[in-house]
């Protein structure tokens, strides 16, 4: 396995690890910069994280490569113990280029939840190496159900995709995560939910708009 889908397991780990829970964030009439009230979807990532996708316009979403994360954090005004969760993940790749995008206003008990990043990989980046890598990284987190194959994404890419599902802090969590070589470099998009019904536009958005570029 490459020292870069460890780190993937890792963060998406580090991402599972708490609901919600508590009283629901209050509504505001502000925006944060970035940000939309608007259900409509937007188009988030680029540059030094070079894999693009669109979320729904009215998620939160941060980018460590356009300003300082707590700046941003605080601008979001996310629940305390989601803020934590958030903070955890950027703190584990240190300066690696993430972005991050969640539902502040989850359906249930856990934030539905996007992150991208992209690191250097082994000389192997082909397909059946990602596939193989992700099969294994999931199946020593405990994860079932691990079924992973390569797709074809837009501008004529390739990726793995890699579905799978997690019991965590009492939960079923469901979670597809997308291997992507661009440049020398392993790129993976993962979104975890614990309700597939209810963030299945979500999950055809993401995949249907995720391209390299």
């Amino acid at each position: 396995m490459t020292r870069t889908h460890l780190v993937a397991v890792a963060i998406t780990a580090t991402l599972l690890l708490s609901a919600c829970g508590g009283d629901e964030p209050e509504a505001t009439d502000e925006a944060s910069p970035s940000q939309s009230t608007s259900d409509e979807p937007r188009t988030i990532g680029g540059g030094d994280v070079p894999v693009t996708f669109d979320i729904p316009g009215n998620w939160k979403d941060f980018d460590s490569t356009s300003g300082d994360m707590q700046d941003q954090l605080a601008e979001a005004d996310l629940p305390d113990e989601l803020q934590s969760l958030v903070e955890m993940a950027v703190a584990q790749l240190g300066d690696t280029p993430l972005l991050y995008a969640l539902d502040p206003r989850p359906k249930g008990d856990f934030a539905t939840n996007v992150n991208a990043y992209c690191g250097t990989g082994e000389e192997d980046d082909s397909l059946t190496a990602i596939q193989k890598a992700a099969e294994s990284g999931f199946k020593s987190m405990d994860a079932t159900d691990v079924e992973s194959e390569p797709i074809a994404i837009r501008g004529d890419a390739e990726a793995v995709q890699t579905t799978y599902k997690l019991a965590q802090e009492g939960a079923e969590l469901a979670g597809t995560q997308y291997g992507i070589p661009v440049d020398g470099q392993f790129c993976y998009v993962t979104m975890t939910t614990d309700d597939t019904a209810a963030y299945d536009a979500v999950a055809v958005l993401l995949r249907d708009s995720l391209s390299v570029g």
